[in-house]
């Protein structure tokens, strides 16, 4: 005798004398029924022998897992699994996992400059969970606002003018989550552009310029951890006096 087998509804596949068989190409987190039946030429076929069993759930792949970040949240996108009618349990960071049916989310409340860890199970009922996608996401760092003479939301403790000399001097709370700052100044009448980078969040910077030249400071704060960078930047200009 020899052996058929058939795996929902597709087309029987002869296994021969063999007592194992295998279906592809089946759909994933599905239910499938396996029918065998026994043949040999000149008889009628047996009656069937069915078991039901289940394709695993299809996972999110890691490398479809996209995010962005402000200073105290994170945006998750990822592509959906290939499996029907399933959930997505998103973890971000150590907050509670939400269980979603779209394929976005975002985490809130976050701290500035800190790596978010990022893991996404597919579920559906009455099927195993999938193995997890895994990522990480940084929160950008938060140059603080506490003056409205700047443009943007950072402050430097002091911004000395004399004659032709400018000090600009800051402290560890000037920006939140950062790593090292990058001082950029700008001189349009010397033409000149100069930049240090100091791996310290408290330090002094000085400069020698031309009278009632524009000189513009441009504070950068930068995050880096576990090879992921994110920063965050303002500017101010001031005018020296003659």
């Amino acid at each position: 005798v020899t052996y058929n087998l058939t795996c929902g509804s597709d087309s029987p596949i002869d296994a021969g004398r063999e007592l194992k068989g295998s279906c592809c190409g089946l759909q994933s987190g599905e239910n499938h029924t396996a029918t065998v039946v026994v043949v040999k030429a000149g008889f009628n076929n047996s009656s069937p022998a069915s078991i039901v069993g289940q394709t695993l759930l299809s996972p999110v792949a890691n490398a479809s897992i996209a995010w962005s970040s402000t200073y105290e949240s994170v945006h998750v996108s990822w592509n959906a699994s290939s499996s029907r009618d399933v959930q997505y349990s998103v973890t971000i960071g150590s907050n509670t996992a939400k269980q979603l049916n779209e394929t976005s989310t975002n985490q809130t409340s976050l701290s500035p400059g800190s790596v978010q860890s990022i893991k996404i199970i597919v579920k559906k009922a009455g099927f195993a969970d999938s193995l997890p996608a895994m990522s990480k996401a940084l929160t950008k760092p938060r140059l603080n606002a506490s003056s409205a003479t700047f443009s943007t939301d950072f402050t430097l403790d002091a911004v000395t003018l004399a004659n032709s000399a400018l000090s600009a001097v800051w402290n560890n709370t000037v920006a939140i989550g950062a790593d090292f700052l990058s001082i950029d100044l700008k001189s349009l009448k010397l033409n000149m552009n100069m930049r240090e980078t100091f791996d310290k969040l408290k330090a002094e910077f000085k400069g020698e310029y031309a009278y009632s030249d524009n000189v513009t400071i441009e504070v950068v704060a930068v995050a880096e951890k576990d090879g992921l960078v994110q920063n965050s930047s303002g500017t101010y200009t001031v005018v020296q006096r003659t």
